[in-house]
């Protein structure tokens, strides 16, 4: 997978893990793309949507500082 950063529009282009870019675009807030290539091997999009947004929920639960909550 690859990282994109644009700075001051000069794009810099980073090779990374998966795990690394999504868990980077959650704490940002940045778009994900995945190729058409990826998205077409999946019979079921629906089913590909799903698995990609509980992976992503679970690495943003995984990447939470414990320390840093507070109790409401």
């Amino acid at each position: 997978s690859s990282i994109y950063i644009d700075r001051a529009g000069a794009e810099t282009e980073m090779d990374a893990r998966p795990s690394d870019s999504l868990c980077i675009a959650v704490k940002t807030g940045a778009k994900i793309y995945v190729s058409d290539q990826i998205y077409d091997k999946f019979e079921e999009r629906e089913l590909f949507e799903k698995k990609l947004k509980s992976d992503f929920y679970s690495m943003f639960l995984e990447s939470i500082n414990k320390n840093e909550l507070k109790k409401a």
